[in-house]
């Protein structure tokens, strides 16, 4: 059975990454910054991306990778008021 391709576009944290290789059936790539010019090639078999907000997939992106199955957002928001 293939492995199910998750790319992380902008970088992953240390203990998400370990999660998600320890779990059968995932191929983990993580790319620590990927220009906007290279998305189509580092996504090209992806299942999954994973992005944060240095990565903006807009729909001639998407349309353009007929793998991807699912976009998940990482990060955490901090709002503080003063």
């Amino acid at each position: 059975m293939a492995k199910m391709i998750v790319v992380a576009t902008d970088g992953l944290d240390t203990e998400a990454q370990e999660m998600l290789r320890a779990r059968n059936g995932i191929e983990l790539r993580v790319s620590p910054s990927t220009p906007k010019s290279d998305l189509l090639n580092v996504l090209k078999d992806a299942d999954v991306a994973i992005i944060r907000s240095a990565t903006v997939l807009d729909a001639a992106t998407l349309l353009s990778l007929p793998n991807l199955k699912g976009v998940l957002r990482a990060g955490v928001e901090l709002t503080t008021s003063i």
